[in-house]
């Protein structure tokens, strides 16, 4: 049995948030597109956290390659209306001092208002965002692929032939990898450490929980001592001897309930293998 072939201009591996809005802009401006992933949407992403010069481009983005929905991520009301009630108000970054056996000291913390031009910025509920531009990818003539994995990669002068584990090759012109620290690129041309150069002694963490309280609930402090902003409103990092943490917040409407995405670094014992999780 012949294995089937596809041919186009640009294959990209990975339809998360870069490979899906690369997925939207080229179709969206003629090129034949193929864009697979080994899973299938909605599914877990972390990297929720906005920052403004990200929202700016954005912005150009859908400007400059007539993509508008590109926009929706900017805007709190935007994201409500086209996606969903799964994201939050992002308006600073803060930073907060813990020591072991003592309360957080309201003098150790800093908190840096976001720009009121960009008040309606989001905390990014991947998960949701990622579908969204995936379809979006697709309405402007994307062919997708779910649940499709690389099995081998072949580059020639001309073009680079991918070939999938279910036995499809697809033909490309041009190829992205866009799928991560699982890069299939990067296994073909063995770009990897081996072991790795970095000798850290660090475990990095992330995870989604619910009904989690918000800080401003954590801490007794006066009124005067607080910042001018709810610290649940933007991205908080708890720093500690060794090492620190992240989370943002949503908090949605048709229900009672928050959502906080978290992540954390730790030193650990000398001689441990650093890792990610």
């Amino acid at each position: 049995m012949e294995s089937k072939q596809t041919n186009c201009d640009v294959l990209i591996v990975g339809s998360g948030m870069a490979g899906s809005m690369l997925g939207a802009i080229l179709a969206r401006n003629g090129a034949k597109v193929v864009l697979v992933d080994g899973v299938t949407h909605p599914r877990f992403a972390v990297g929720e956290s906005t920052i403004p010069h990200f929202l700016v481009w954005l912005q150009i983005l859908a400007a400059r390659y007539r993509v508008p929905e590109i926009t929706t991520l900017e805007s709190i009301e935007r994201v409500g209306e086209r996606i969903g009630t799964t994201f939050g108000v992002k308006r600073h970054f803060a930073f907060v001092s813990h020591r072991e056996g003592q309360e957080p000291d309201p003098n150790e913390t800093i908190l840096a208002g976001v720009p009121k031009a960009l008040y309606k910025a989001t905390h990014i509920f991947r998960q949701d965002s990622d579908a969204y531009l995936f379809h979006v990818a697709i309405k402007y003539g994307a062919e997708p692929r779910q649940n499709w994995r690389v099995a081998d990669i072949d580059f020639a002068e001309d073009a680079v032939t991918v070939t999938g584990q279910n036995g499809e090759v697809i033909r490309a012109r041009y190829l992205v990898d866009g799928s991560g620290f699982r890069s299939p690129v990067a296994d073909k041309l063995d770009l990897r450490d081996d072991p790795c150069r970095f000798k850290t002694h660090t475990r990095s963490l992330f995870t989604h929980m619910v009904d989690v309280p918000p800080f401003d609930h954590m801490v007794d402090w006066p009124k005067e001592q607080r910042p001018p902003l709810p610290w649940y409103k933007g991205t908080v990092h708890h720093t500690f001897d060794g090492g620190g943490s992240g989370s943002s917040r949503s908090t949605t409407t048709r229900r009672p309930r928050t959502r906080c995405a978290a992540s954390a670094s730790c030193s650990t014992p000398a001689g441990t293998r650093s890792r990610t999780t």
